[in-house]
């Protein structure tokens, strides 16, 4: 993936919902279409201050791929990973994704713990 200077306006992009709690793609595609029409230099897609901890993985998946395709690389995309699932976040970030689109993930920090060994104070 080439690096991208993202600059300017960057707006996080709502997930609209239907009556029915599921996702509103019309509704997605009329915001997209809206804020690129209006000056938006780049879109973050599932960020942190999104509804993306009540979406299903599939829901996550599904978003990001249309939101590729309506973008049609005409704004540069920053695509949001994040969970505690290591596995998980790699295979999300795999998805196909064509040449045109420029993109950028956001990478939260995975931690892995691990028990230090205690010195004994009283040993020399």
């Amino acid at each position: 993936m080439a690096r991208i200077n993202l600059s300017g306006m960057g707006v996080a992009l709502i997930t609209p919902f239907k009556e029915d709690e599921s996702i509103d793609f019309e509704a997605l595609s009329r915001l997209i279409e809206y804020l690129i029409q209006n000056g938006t230099d780049y879109l973050v897609v599932l960020g942190t201050t999104a509804e993306t901890p009540t979406l299903t993985e599939e829901e996550k998946t599904e978003i990001k791929r249309f939101v590729v395709e309506r973008t049609k690389g005409r704004i540069p995309l920053v695509l949001g990973l994040g969970g505690n699932n290591t596995r998980g976040i790699i295979d999300l970030s795999l998805i196909h994704i064509s040449e045109p689109t420029r993109q950028a993930e956001i990478s939260y920090a995975v931690f892995c713990l691990k028990k230090k060994k205690k010195k004994n104070r009283l040993s020399t």
